[in-house]
């Protein structure tokens, strides 16, 4: 189970949950402390995979998740609230063109 994990484990989480944080400042507090939960939940629950896969140790594997996947959070929300770009992508995969 994840929770009997070394000490070094949850400091690196609760660190790089501190850089994602941080790394939000921009954005309203509640989608900073979503960012924050789903990053760090990503990380805490693929750590051991990633660690297995890679043949790195899970505490470097926990701190890539979180960072990473705060990377890629942002960039697929940015990329869904923004309509045009939605819709332009849409249109091109249907075969659409831009004057319908």
């Amino acid at each position: 189970m994840w929770l009997d994990k070394p000490w070094e484990f949850w400091v690196a989480l609760i660190a790089a949950a501190a850089y994602v944080y941080e790394r939000g400042h921009e954005k309203k507090i509640t989608s900073r402390i979503l960012l924050v939960i789903s990053s760090t939940g990503l990380g805490a629950s693929l750590s051991e995979d990633l660690a297995e896969w890679s043949g790195h140790s899970e505490i470097l594997a926990v701190v890539v998740i979180t960072t990473t996947g705060y990377l890629v959070l942002d960039v697929i929300t940015s990329l869904i609230r923004d309509r045009e770009f939605v819709k332009e992508l849409i249109r091109k995969r249907l075969g659409g063109s831009n004057n319908e």
